[in-house]
């Protein structure tokens, strides 16, 4: 969930949760489980109430493979209705700082993620360029809607009836083809704001919890199951979680170009971004990072995808990466989670940041037991130590409103926990 940070000012309107679940004709809980499925962006907190962006949920509605394009049709007509009448309950978010909680461990103010730089001469905006294709899909369907609308006011049994049905045939193959170019050469839609991966990426122990002083080993092999019970092999350095934000960081830049061209950006940018500074050993931080991501291997039934396929580092200029054209597989529309960039930032990288993950990745959480997530996590450490760390970490989460503060570990070791909201 977005927190409002100390001392920030926000003018823009928002929607409470009632006047949500109002709009939508469903429940509060409802909403929470929208939230935690990704399907609604995270509100925004206040004192105790929470609200949605009004300009947010516009830009995610319009988006044509944005995340409310999940919600049923009915409740998509009735939000867009009450966006567009304004006829509102507004929220003034207050100046004072006195009126919100601090964000926790991180207040460091970081920059908007980099925008992509076209460096390469083959690139083609009509082809290459997500927004290209959606307006083709756009206006391919304000047409099919036009000829349907025609073809119910004709008569019935006519000619005329017919061959307007017939290029609506013709019309919907154009839909379905455009559709399917987003799908299979973009990745899922997200904003400068957000990150996307994958729930089985954010349950598994591909980017490890270990802590930056321990020895990284250099060649690693892991194996573990996805949700449609698939095996999927991993082959390459030891990552961490930092190593998993740099590469989440590199989708959200090339989120909005067809995998496989190179996307250029700022390495000093980028470090600015993540860590907000830069120097010479962020430089050579951020490096190594692109240069782990780019030796890592995801091994399919039927296909290896890269997570970085091409990484160019000039000392000087631009530098630019090449996603693996198979790397959309990795994030299907069943499996994608949307995550807070700034959220994220403001979680200390290890057990916390990889909680987070997790946690965004589950409808709901269940009572799990404590060596499970040691496990998942990638963990090497003992179950004790583990413990007492897994309770630093819930303090902190609590603390950034993530989970409910009732949480405890019970005598069979198992953790008992909720989402906040």
């Amino acid at each position: 969930m977005s927190l409002i940070r100390w001392g920030q000012k926000v003018s823009t309107n928002y929607l409470t949760k009632t006047k949500l679940a109002a709009v939508l004709t469903s429940t509060k809980r409802t909403l929470t489980n929208y939230v935690s499925a990704g399907v609604l962006p995270a509100p925004v907190r206040f004192g105790r109430d929470v609200g949605w962006s009004v300009e947010v949920l516009r830009s995610v509605l319009e988006a044509e493979q944005g995340s409310l394009n999940a919600l049923p049709e009915s409740r998509r007509v009735r939000l867009r209705q009450a966006l567009s009448d304004l006829d509102i309950q507004s929220i003034k978010v207050a100046d004072s700082a006195a009126d919100f909680a601090p964000l926790g461990t991180n207040d460091q103010q970081h920059k908007p993620l980099p925008e992509p730089i076209f460096v390469d001469e083959s690139f083609n905006p009509v082809h290459d360029l997500r927004s290209s294709h959606l307006q083709k899909l756009k206006l391919s369907r304000s047409i099919m809607d036009y000829v349907a609308t025609e073809a119910r006011q004709a008569k019935n049994c006519s000619i005329e009836k017919k061959e307007l049905w017939d290029q609506i045939t013709l019309i919907r193959s154009d839909v379905e083809h455009h559709e399917a170019i987003l799908a299979e050469n973009f990745l899922h839609l997200h904003s400068s704001s957000q990150l996307v991966g994958s729930r089985d990426i954010f349950s598994s122990p591909i980017f490890n919890i270990r802590n930056h002083k321990s020895p990284r080993e250099k060649r690693v092999e892991l194996s573990f199951t996805l949700t449609d019970a698939t095996v999927v092999k991993y082959e390459g350095p030891e990552l961490r979680q930092d190593d998993g934000l740099v590469f989440m960081a590199l989708l959200n830049i090339t989120r909005d170009v067809k995998v496989g061209k190179t996307v250029g950006f700022s390495a000093q940018n980028l470090c600015d971004s993540l860590w907000g500074y830069y120097d010479g050993a962020a430089r050579n931080r951020l490096k190594a990072m692109i240069c782990r991501l780019q030796e890592a291997l995801l091994q399919f039934p039927t296909f290896r995808v890269q997570l970085v396929q091409r990484f160019d580092f000039p000392n000087r200029g631009l530098w630019s990466v090449v996603l693996d054209d198979d790397i959309v597989s990795l994030i299907t529309k069943k499996t994608v989670v949307w995550l807070d960039f700034e959220e994220r930032l403001s979680l200390p990288s290890g057990i916390s940041s990889w909680l987070y993950g997790y946690i965004r990745s589950q409808t709901r959480l269940i009572p799990t037991k404590i060596d499970r997530l040691r496990r998942l996590s990638g963990s090497e450490g003992a179950q004790d130590g583990f413990r007492e760390s897994l309770k630093g970490a819930m303090g902190v989460l609590v603390g950034a409103l993530l989970v409910d503060a009732g949480w405890h570990i019970d005598k069979h070791d198992m953790l008992h926990w909720q989402k906040k909201y």
